[in-house]
This record gives C-alpha cells, sequence and structure tokens, in this order.
C-alpha cells in the first residue's frame, strides 16, 4: 500500500513515529514534512498525489496554523473525489474544535482520543493502522514507538578477587607469621645465652666447685671465681 503522510515541523517527533509504524508493517511511505521547496519535492508529491491509496494528516493546533497543510488538505480531498477507492484518515495528536479544521477535513471523522492518556501517540497509531486496514505491529517489534518498561538500575559490582590471589596472599600471611615467630625464637634464645648460673657457694676456706657442661671445676680457697659464660648457657668459673 501507497500512503501520503503530512505534518507540521513541530510534530516532526510524533510524525517520525507513525512512518516507522507504518514502514514496519510493509507500507510504502511518502512524507511531506515542511521542508524547503524544491522542483524535485514538488514533482514528486505531484505524482504520489496520484499513486497513493491512503492520505493521513497529522492534526495540531502547530498544524492548522500551516498553509502548506491546508493546502495539501485540499489536494487529498480532490484526489478522492476523482479517485474514491483512496481514503483520507486525519489524526488528531491533541484535542481540537471542530470548528478549526478545514472544510476538507471536518466531515471526516478522525482518529483521535477521549482522555489525554487516550491521545499518546501509540495509540493512535495503532488505532490509525486498523482504519487504515494495515495490519498491527508485531509485539516484539521496536521501532520507537511503544513505550519502553523501566528497567531498575543495577548496581556496580566490585570486581572478585580470583582464586590464585587469594592462595598468594594466604602465603604471604604465613610467611609473616613464620617470620616472626623465628624472630621471636631468635630473641628467646639469646637471652638465655647471656644468663648466667654458679653452681655452688663460695666460702672461703672451702673449695668451690664450678660446674661447666655438668662437669665439676675446682675454685682454689682465698680465690674469687669469674663467671664466664658457656654457649650452653652455663657459668664456668675462673680461677
Amino acid at each position: 500500500m501507497q500512503i501520503f503522510i503530512a505534518y507540521a515541523a513541530g510534530d516532526a517527533d510524533a510524525g517520525a513515529r507513525f512512518v516507522a509504524a507504518l514502514r514496519t508493517v510493509g507500507a510504502d511511505v511518502f512524507v511531506d514534512a515542511e521542508t524547503f521547496e524544491t522542483e524535485v519535492l514538488r514533482r514528486e508529491r505531484s505524482q504520489r498525489l496520484e499513486s497513493s491509496d491512503l492520505f493521513i494528516v497529522l492534526l495540531s493546533q502547530r498544524a492548522l496554523g500551516s498553509s502548506r497543510l491546508r493546502a495539501l488538505s485540499s489536494l487529498f480531498s480532490a484526489s478522492v473525489q476523482a479517485h474514491p477507492a483512496k481514503r483520507i484518515i486525519p489524526v488528531w495528536l491533541e484535542p481540537l474544535v471542530l470548528e478549526q479544521l478545514w472544510a476538507p477535513l471536518a466531515r471526516l471523522h478522525p482518529i483521535s482520543g477521549s482522555t489525554p492518556a487516550t491521545f499518546a501517540v501509540e495509540h493512535l497509531i495503532e488505532l490509525t493502522l486498523a482504519e487504515g486496514g494495515l495490519p498491527p505491529l508485531p509485539v516484539a517489534t521496536d521501532v520507537g514507538i511503544r513505550a519502553e518498561q523501566p528497567t531498575t538500575p543495577r548496581l556496580r559490582q566490585s570486581p572478585r578477587v580470583g582464586r590464585p590471589a587469594v592462595l598468594v596472599a594466604g602465603v604471604i600471611v604465613l610467611l609473616l607469621v613464620s617470620a616472626g615467630s623465628a624472630l621471636l625464637l631468635t630473641r628467646t634464645g639469646g637471652a638465655r645465652a647471656t644468663s648466667t648460673r654458679v653452681s655452688g657457694a663460695i666460702t672461703p676456706g672451702a673449695t668451690t666447685v664450678g660446674r661447666v657442661g655438668g662437669t665439676a671445676t675446682p675454685v682454689h680457697p682465698g680465690t674469687t671465681p669469674t663467671v664466664v659464660t658457656s654457649p650452653t648457657g652455663v657459668a664456668s668459673p675462673t680461677p
């Protein structure tokens, strides 16, 4: 089916959504929006006025102020009178007063809504497709027509630490603990190595015996033993 659609420049967003929907269901669409007039555009417009089966004009307060759309509406009406099989579908994008409409469109039943919610563009598109004898939009089709469903924002997750990194960290902790234990033992052993112990009492006139590694060493009377620390941690007296 060949379709001629016209709308005001201020309704370009709604117009683009209509065009996308019509092309999605397989229509051959010619778009006449408010652009700069050229000779090529005028020739193509004239050809599409003759060949189009359906004329769709999107109406709003902005559209009613367009002399171009008013002239096109007259051309649509003249083409339909010459070819009764052709049709005009006026689509109200917002509530309008019937008396405001141009004569060629005032006697036609428009596609419109009864409440602000029913003037939603996607609803008007569905009604227009049905009125024009076109198939409905596929449910899974995404052509920017249907309202997008809100999505739950995803929380940003911190990157996971890999298993090898965890193992390396565990090994490092064990090494640190082992090093700390070794250092503690070294300090404790050093303290023991510097401690002295003299076995026996020193009494004048008596022989004092010191033990060195478990061996008794005599000390002559009248002398003061000199304590020497042995590597085994046992003090040995020196005469």
